[in-house]
This record gives C-alpha cells, sequence and structure tokens, in this order.
C-alpha cells in the first residue's frame, strides 16, 4: 500500500532508538525523500539503497551501523541523490583511512554530512555540486591535537573545493 509514497520521515518519540527494527523493510521504488535519521539504526547499508530499485531518490537520512567503501559507491550512484545525511557507528569500523569519495559519484549531491571519528579523507574535491558540508567528528578519549588536526584537514578540502561550499565542522571529544 506504500508503493505510491514519495515522502516518508520515520520517527520514534519515547526510550532509545531502534537497532534494526528496518533491515528487512523495503523502501517504495519511487520514494524521492526519506528520513529515519535519529530514530532508527540499520545493521548495514540497506539492499534496496540501489540505483536501480530507487531510482528517484532525492534525499536521503539514513543511519547506519556499519558501512564500507562499496557502500559508499553504492550510494554514489543514486542518479537524483541531492542530499544526504549519513550517520555511521565508527567502533568497529576499520577502513577510515582509505575511505573515500570516487570522482563520478554523487553527481547531483548539493549537502553532504559525514559523521565519523576522525581521520577519513571524504574526497570533497569529487563532489562538484556540493554547496554545504557537515562533519561531527566524535573521538573517544582521543588527544585534543589530533581532533584539531582533523578539523584542519577538513576545513582545508572545503575551503579548497571550487564551490567554496559553506562548511560547518565540530569537534566532540568523549574522554
Amino acid at each position: 500500500m506504500l508503493q505510491k509514497i514519495q515522502e516518508l520521515d520515520i520517527s520514534v518519540f519515547y526510550g532509545e532508538r531502534s537497532i534494526g527494527a528496518l533491515d528487512t523493510w523495503i523502501a517504495p521504488r519511487h520514494i524521492r525523500d526519506l528520513r529515519t535519521v535519529t530514530c532508527c539504526w540499520f545493521s548495514t547499508l540497506p539492499a534496496w539503497v540501489n540505483p536501480s530499485l530507487v531510482p528517484d531518490l532525492t534525499r536521503l537520512y539514513i543511519d547506519v551501523r556499519e558501512l564500507h567503501q562499496v557502500d559508499l559507491e553504492i550510494l554514489g550512484r543514486l542518479p537524483a541523490l541531492r542530499s544526504l545525511v549519513l550517520e555511521v557507528d565508527n567502533k568497529n569500523l576499520g577502513i577510515l583511512q582509505g575511505f573515500v569519495v570516487g570522482a563520478g559519484s554523487f553527481p547531483c549531491l548539493a549537502r553532504g554530512i559525514a559523521s565519523s571519528d576522525g581521520g577519513l579523507d571524504l574526497g570533497l574535491g569529487n563532489l562538484p555540486s556540493l554547496q554545504l558540508v557537515e562533519v561531527n567528528l566524535q573521538y573517544e578519549g582521543a588527544n585534543k591535537e589530533a581532533a584539531e588536526k582533523a578539523k584542519a584537514a577538513l576545513t582545508l578540502a572545503a575551503e579548497m573545493h571550487p564551490n567554496h561550499p559553506e562548511h560547518d565542522i565540530n569537534i566532540y571529544i568523549q574522554i
């Protein structure tokens, strides 16, 4: 019955965020705007997040516990995607040093938000339509110098981008 729906915002108001509750759910084919951030965690990037299954998806706000380079490449092939809010639980993620947006990925992306525990090169130069960059770096037990170094590198990448996108880069240190 939801196959014709184009906008969907899934919210949980009371209690903790659901973990894996939507893992078996399949998004409607004509979905354009899907927001699940702050309410639900997917274990991994769902299989339905695929250019052939959701070709009209222009806005995606999603939380995943585990993300790999191949998942980022799949997201980058979504032909209509203009806005992406992607929150990743990086505690067990061992690919931070090589996690890069490739050339030709995200052809329409105008707004990107990344949440990470630092040390990653987002490849912002490969996002020709980029207008806004928001990055939240969350460090657990890291020293302030390492956090500031990561912030400086991401700020420089945003400032060197040909579009000179607005940028908001924040550091959160948990001791």
